[in-house]
């Protein structure tokens, strides 16, 4: 058909997650769709920023503990938050640029589709600070609650 178009999804696999970048391309020029299967329960994402990147995340299968932190003193000190989204609680948590987040997958197949306001090609030179997880002495466990 005249109108059907297709491209090829960009796949990327690491030690996070597996993911499906750029989904949409079509009609999304400055921005993209992006979709990770998060297999491991095992540790936490790393904290990044970003300088001028608005991220959108939806948890479509399973459920995920998001640290939030706003850098102060030079990054010395954060003011550290945890959200928990699931698909059970569906809704879109909206990262703005500056605040540093990270996440741990609570059940083993979490599914994360989340939109940004930049290309990952050109995000790179965005990336405001990278800090290892723990660096504000947060705790990203768990706590039972029996």
């Amino acid at each position: 058909m005249d109108r059907v178009k297709e491209h090829k999804i960009k796949f990327h696999e690491d030690d996070r997650a597996q993911r499906l970048q750029d989904v949409y391309k079509f009609g999304m020029p400055d921005s993209q769709i992006n979709i990770s299967y998060i297999n491991s329960t095992d540790h936490a994402v790393g904290w990044h920023s970003h300088k001028i990147q608005t991220e959108y995340w939806f948890v479509v299968k399973g459920a995920l503990k998001v640290g939030l932190a706003k850098p102060k003193n030079n990054g010395k000190d954060a003011d550290v938050e945890f959200e928990y989204l699931s698909d059970k609680n569906p809704r879109v948590l909206e990262i703005p640029p500056g605040i540093c987040h990270g996440y741990k997958a609570l059940i083993p197949g979490t599914i994360l589709m989340y939109y940004i306001t930049e290309k990952y090609e050109t995000v790179s030179k965005y990336d405001d600070d990278r800090f290892e997880i723990g660096y504000w002495g947060e705790d990203w466990s768990t706590p039972s609650k029996w």
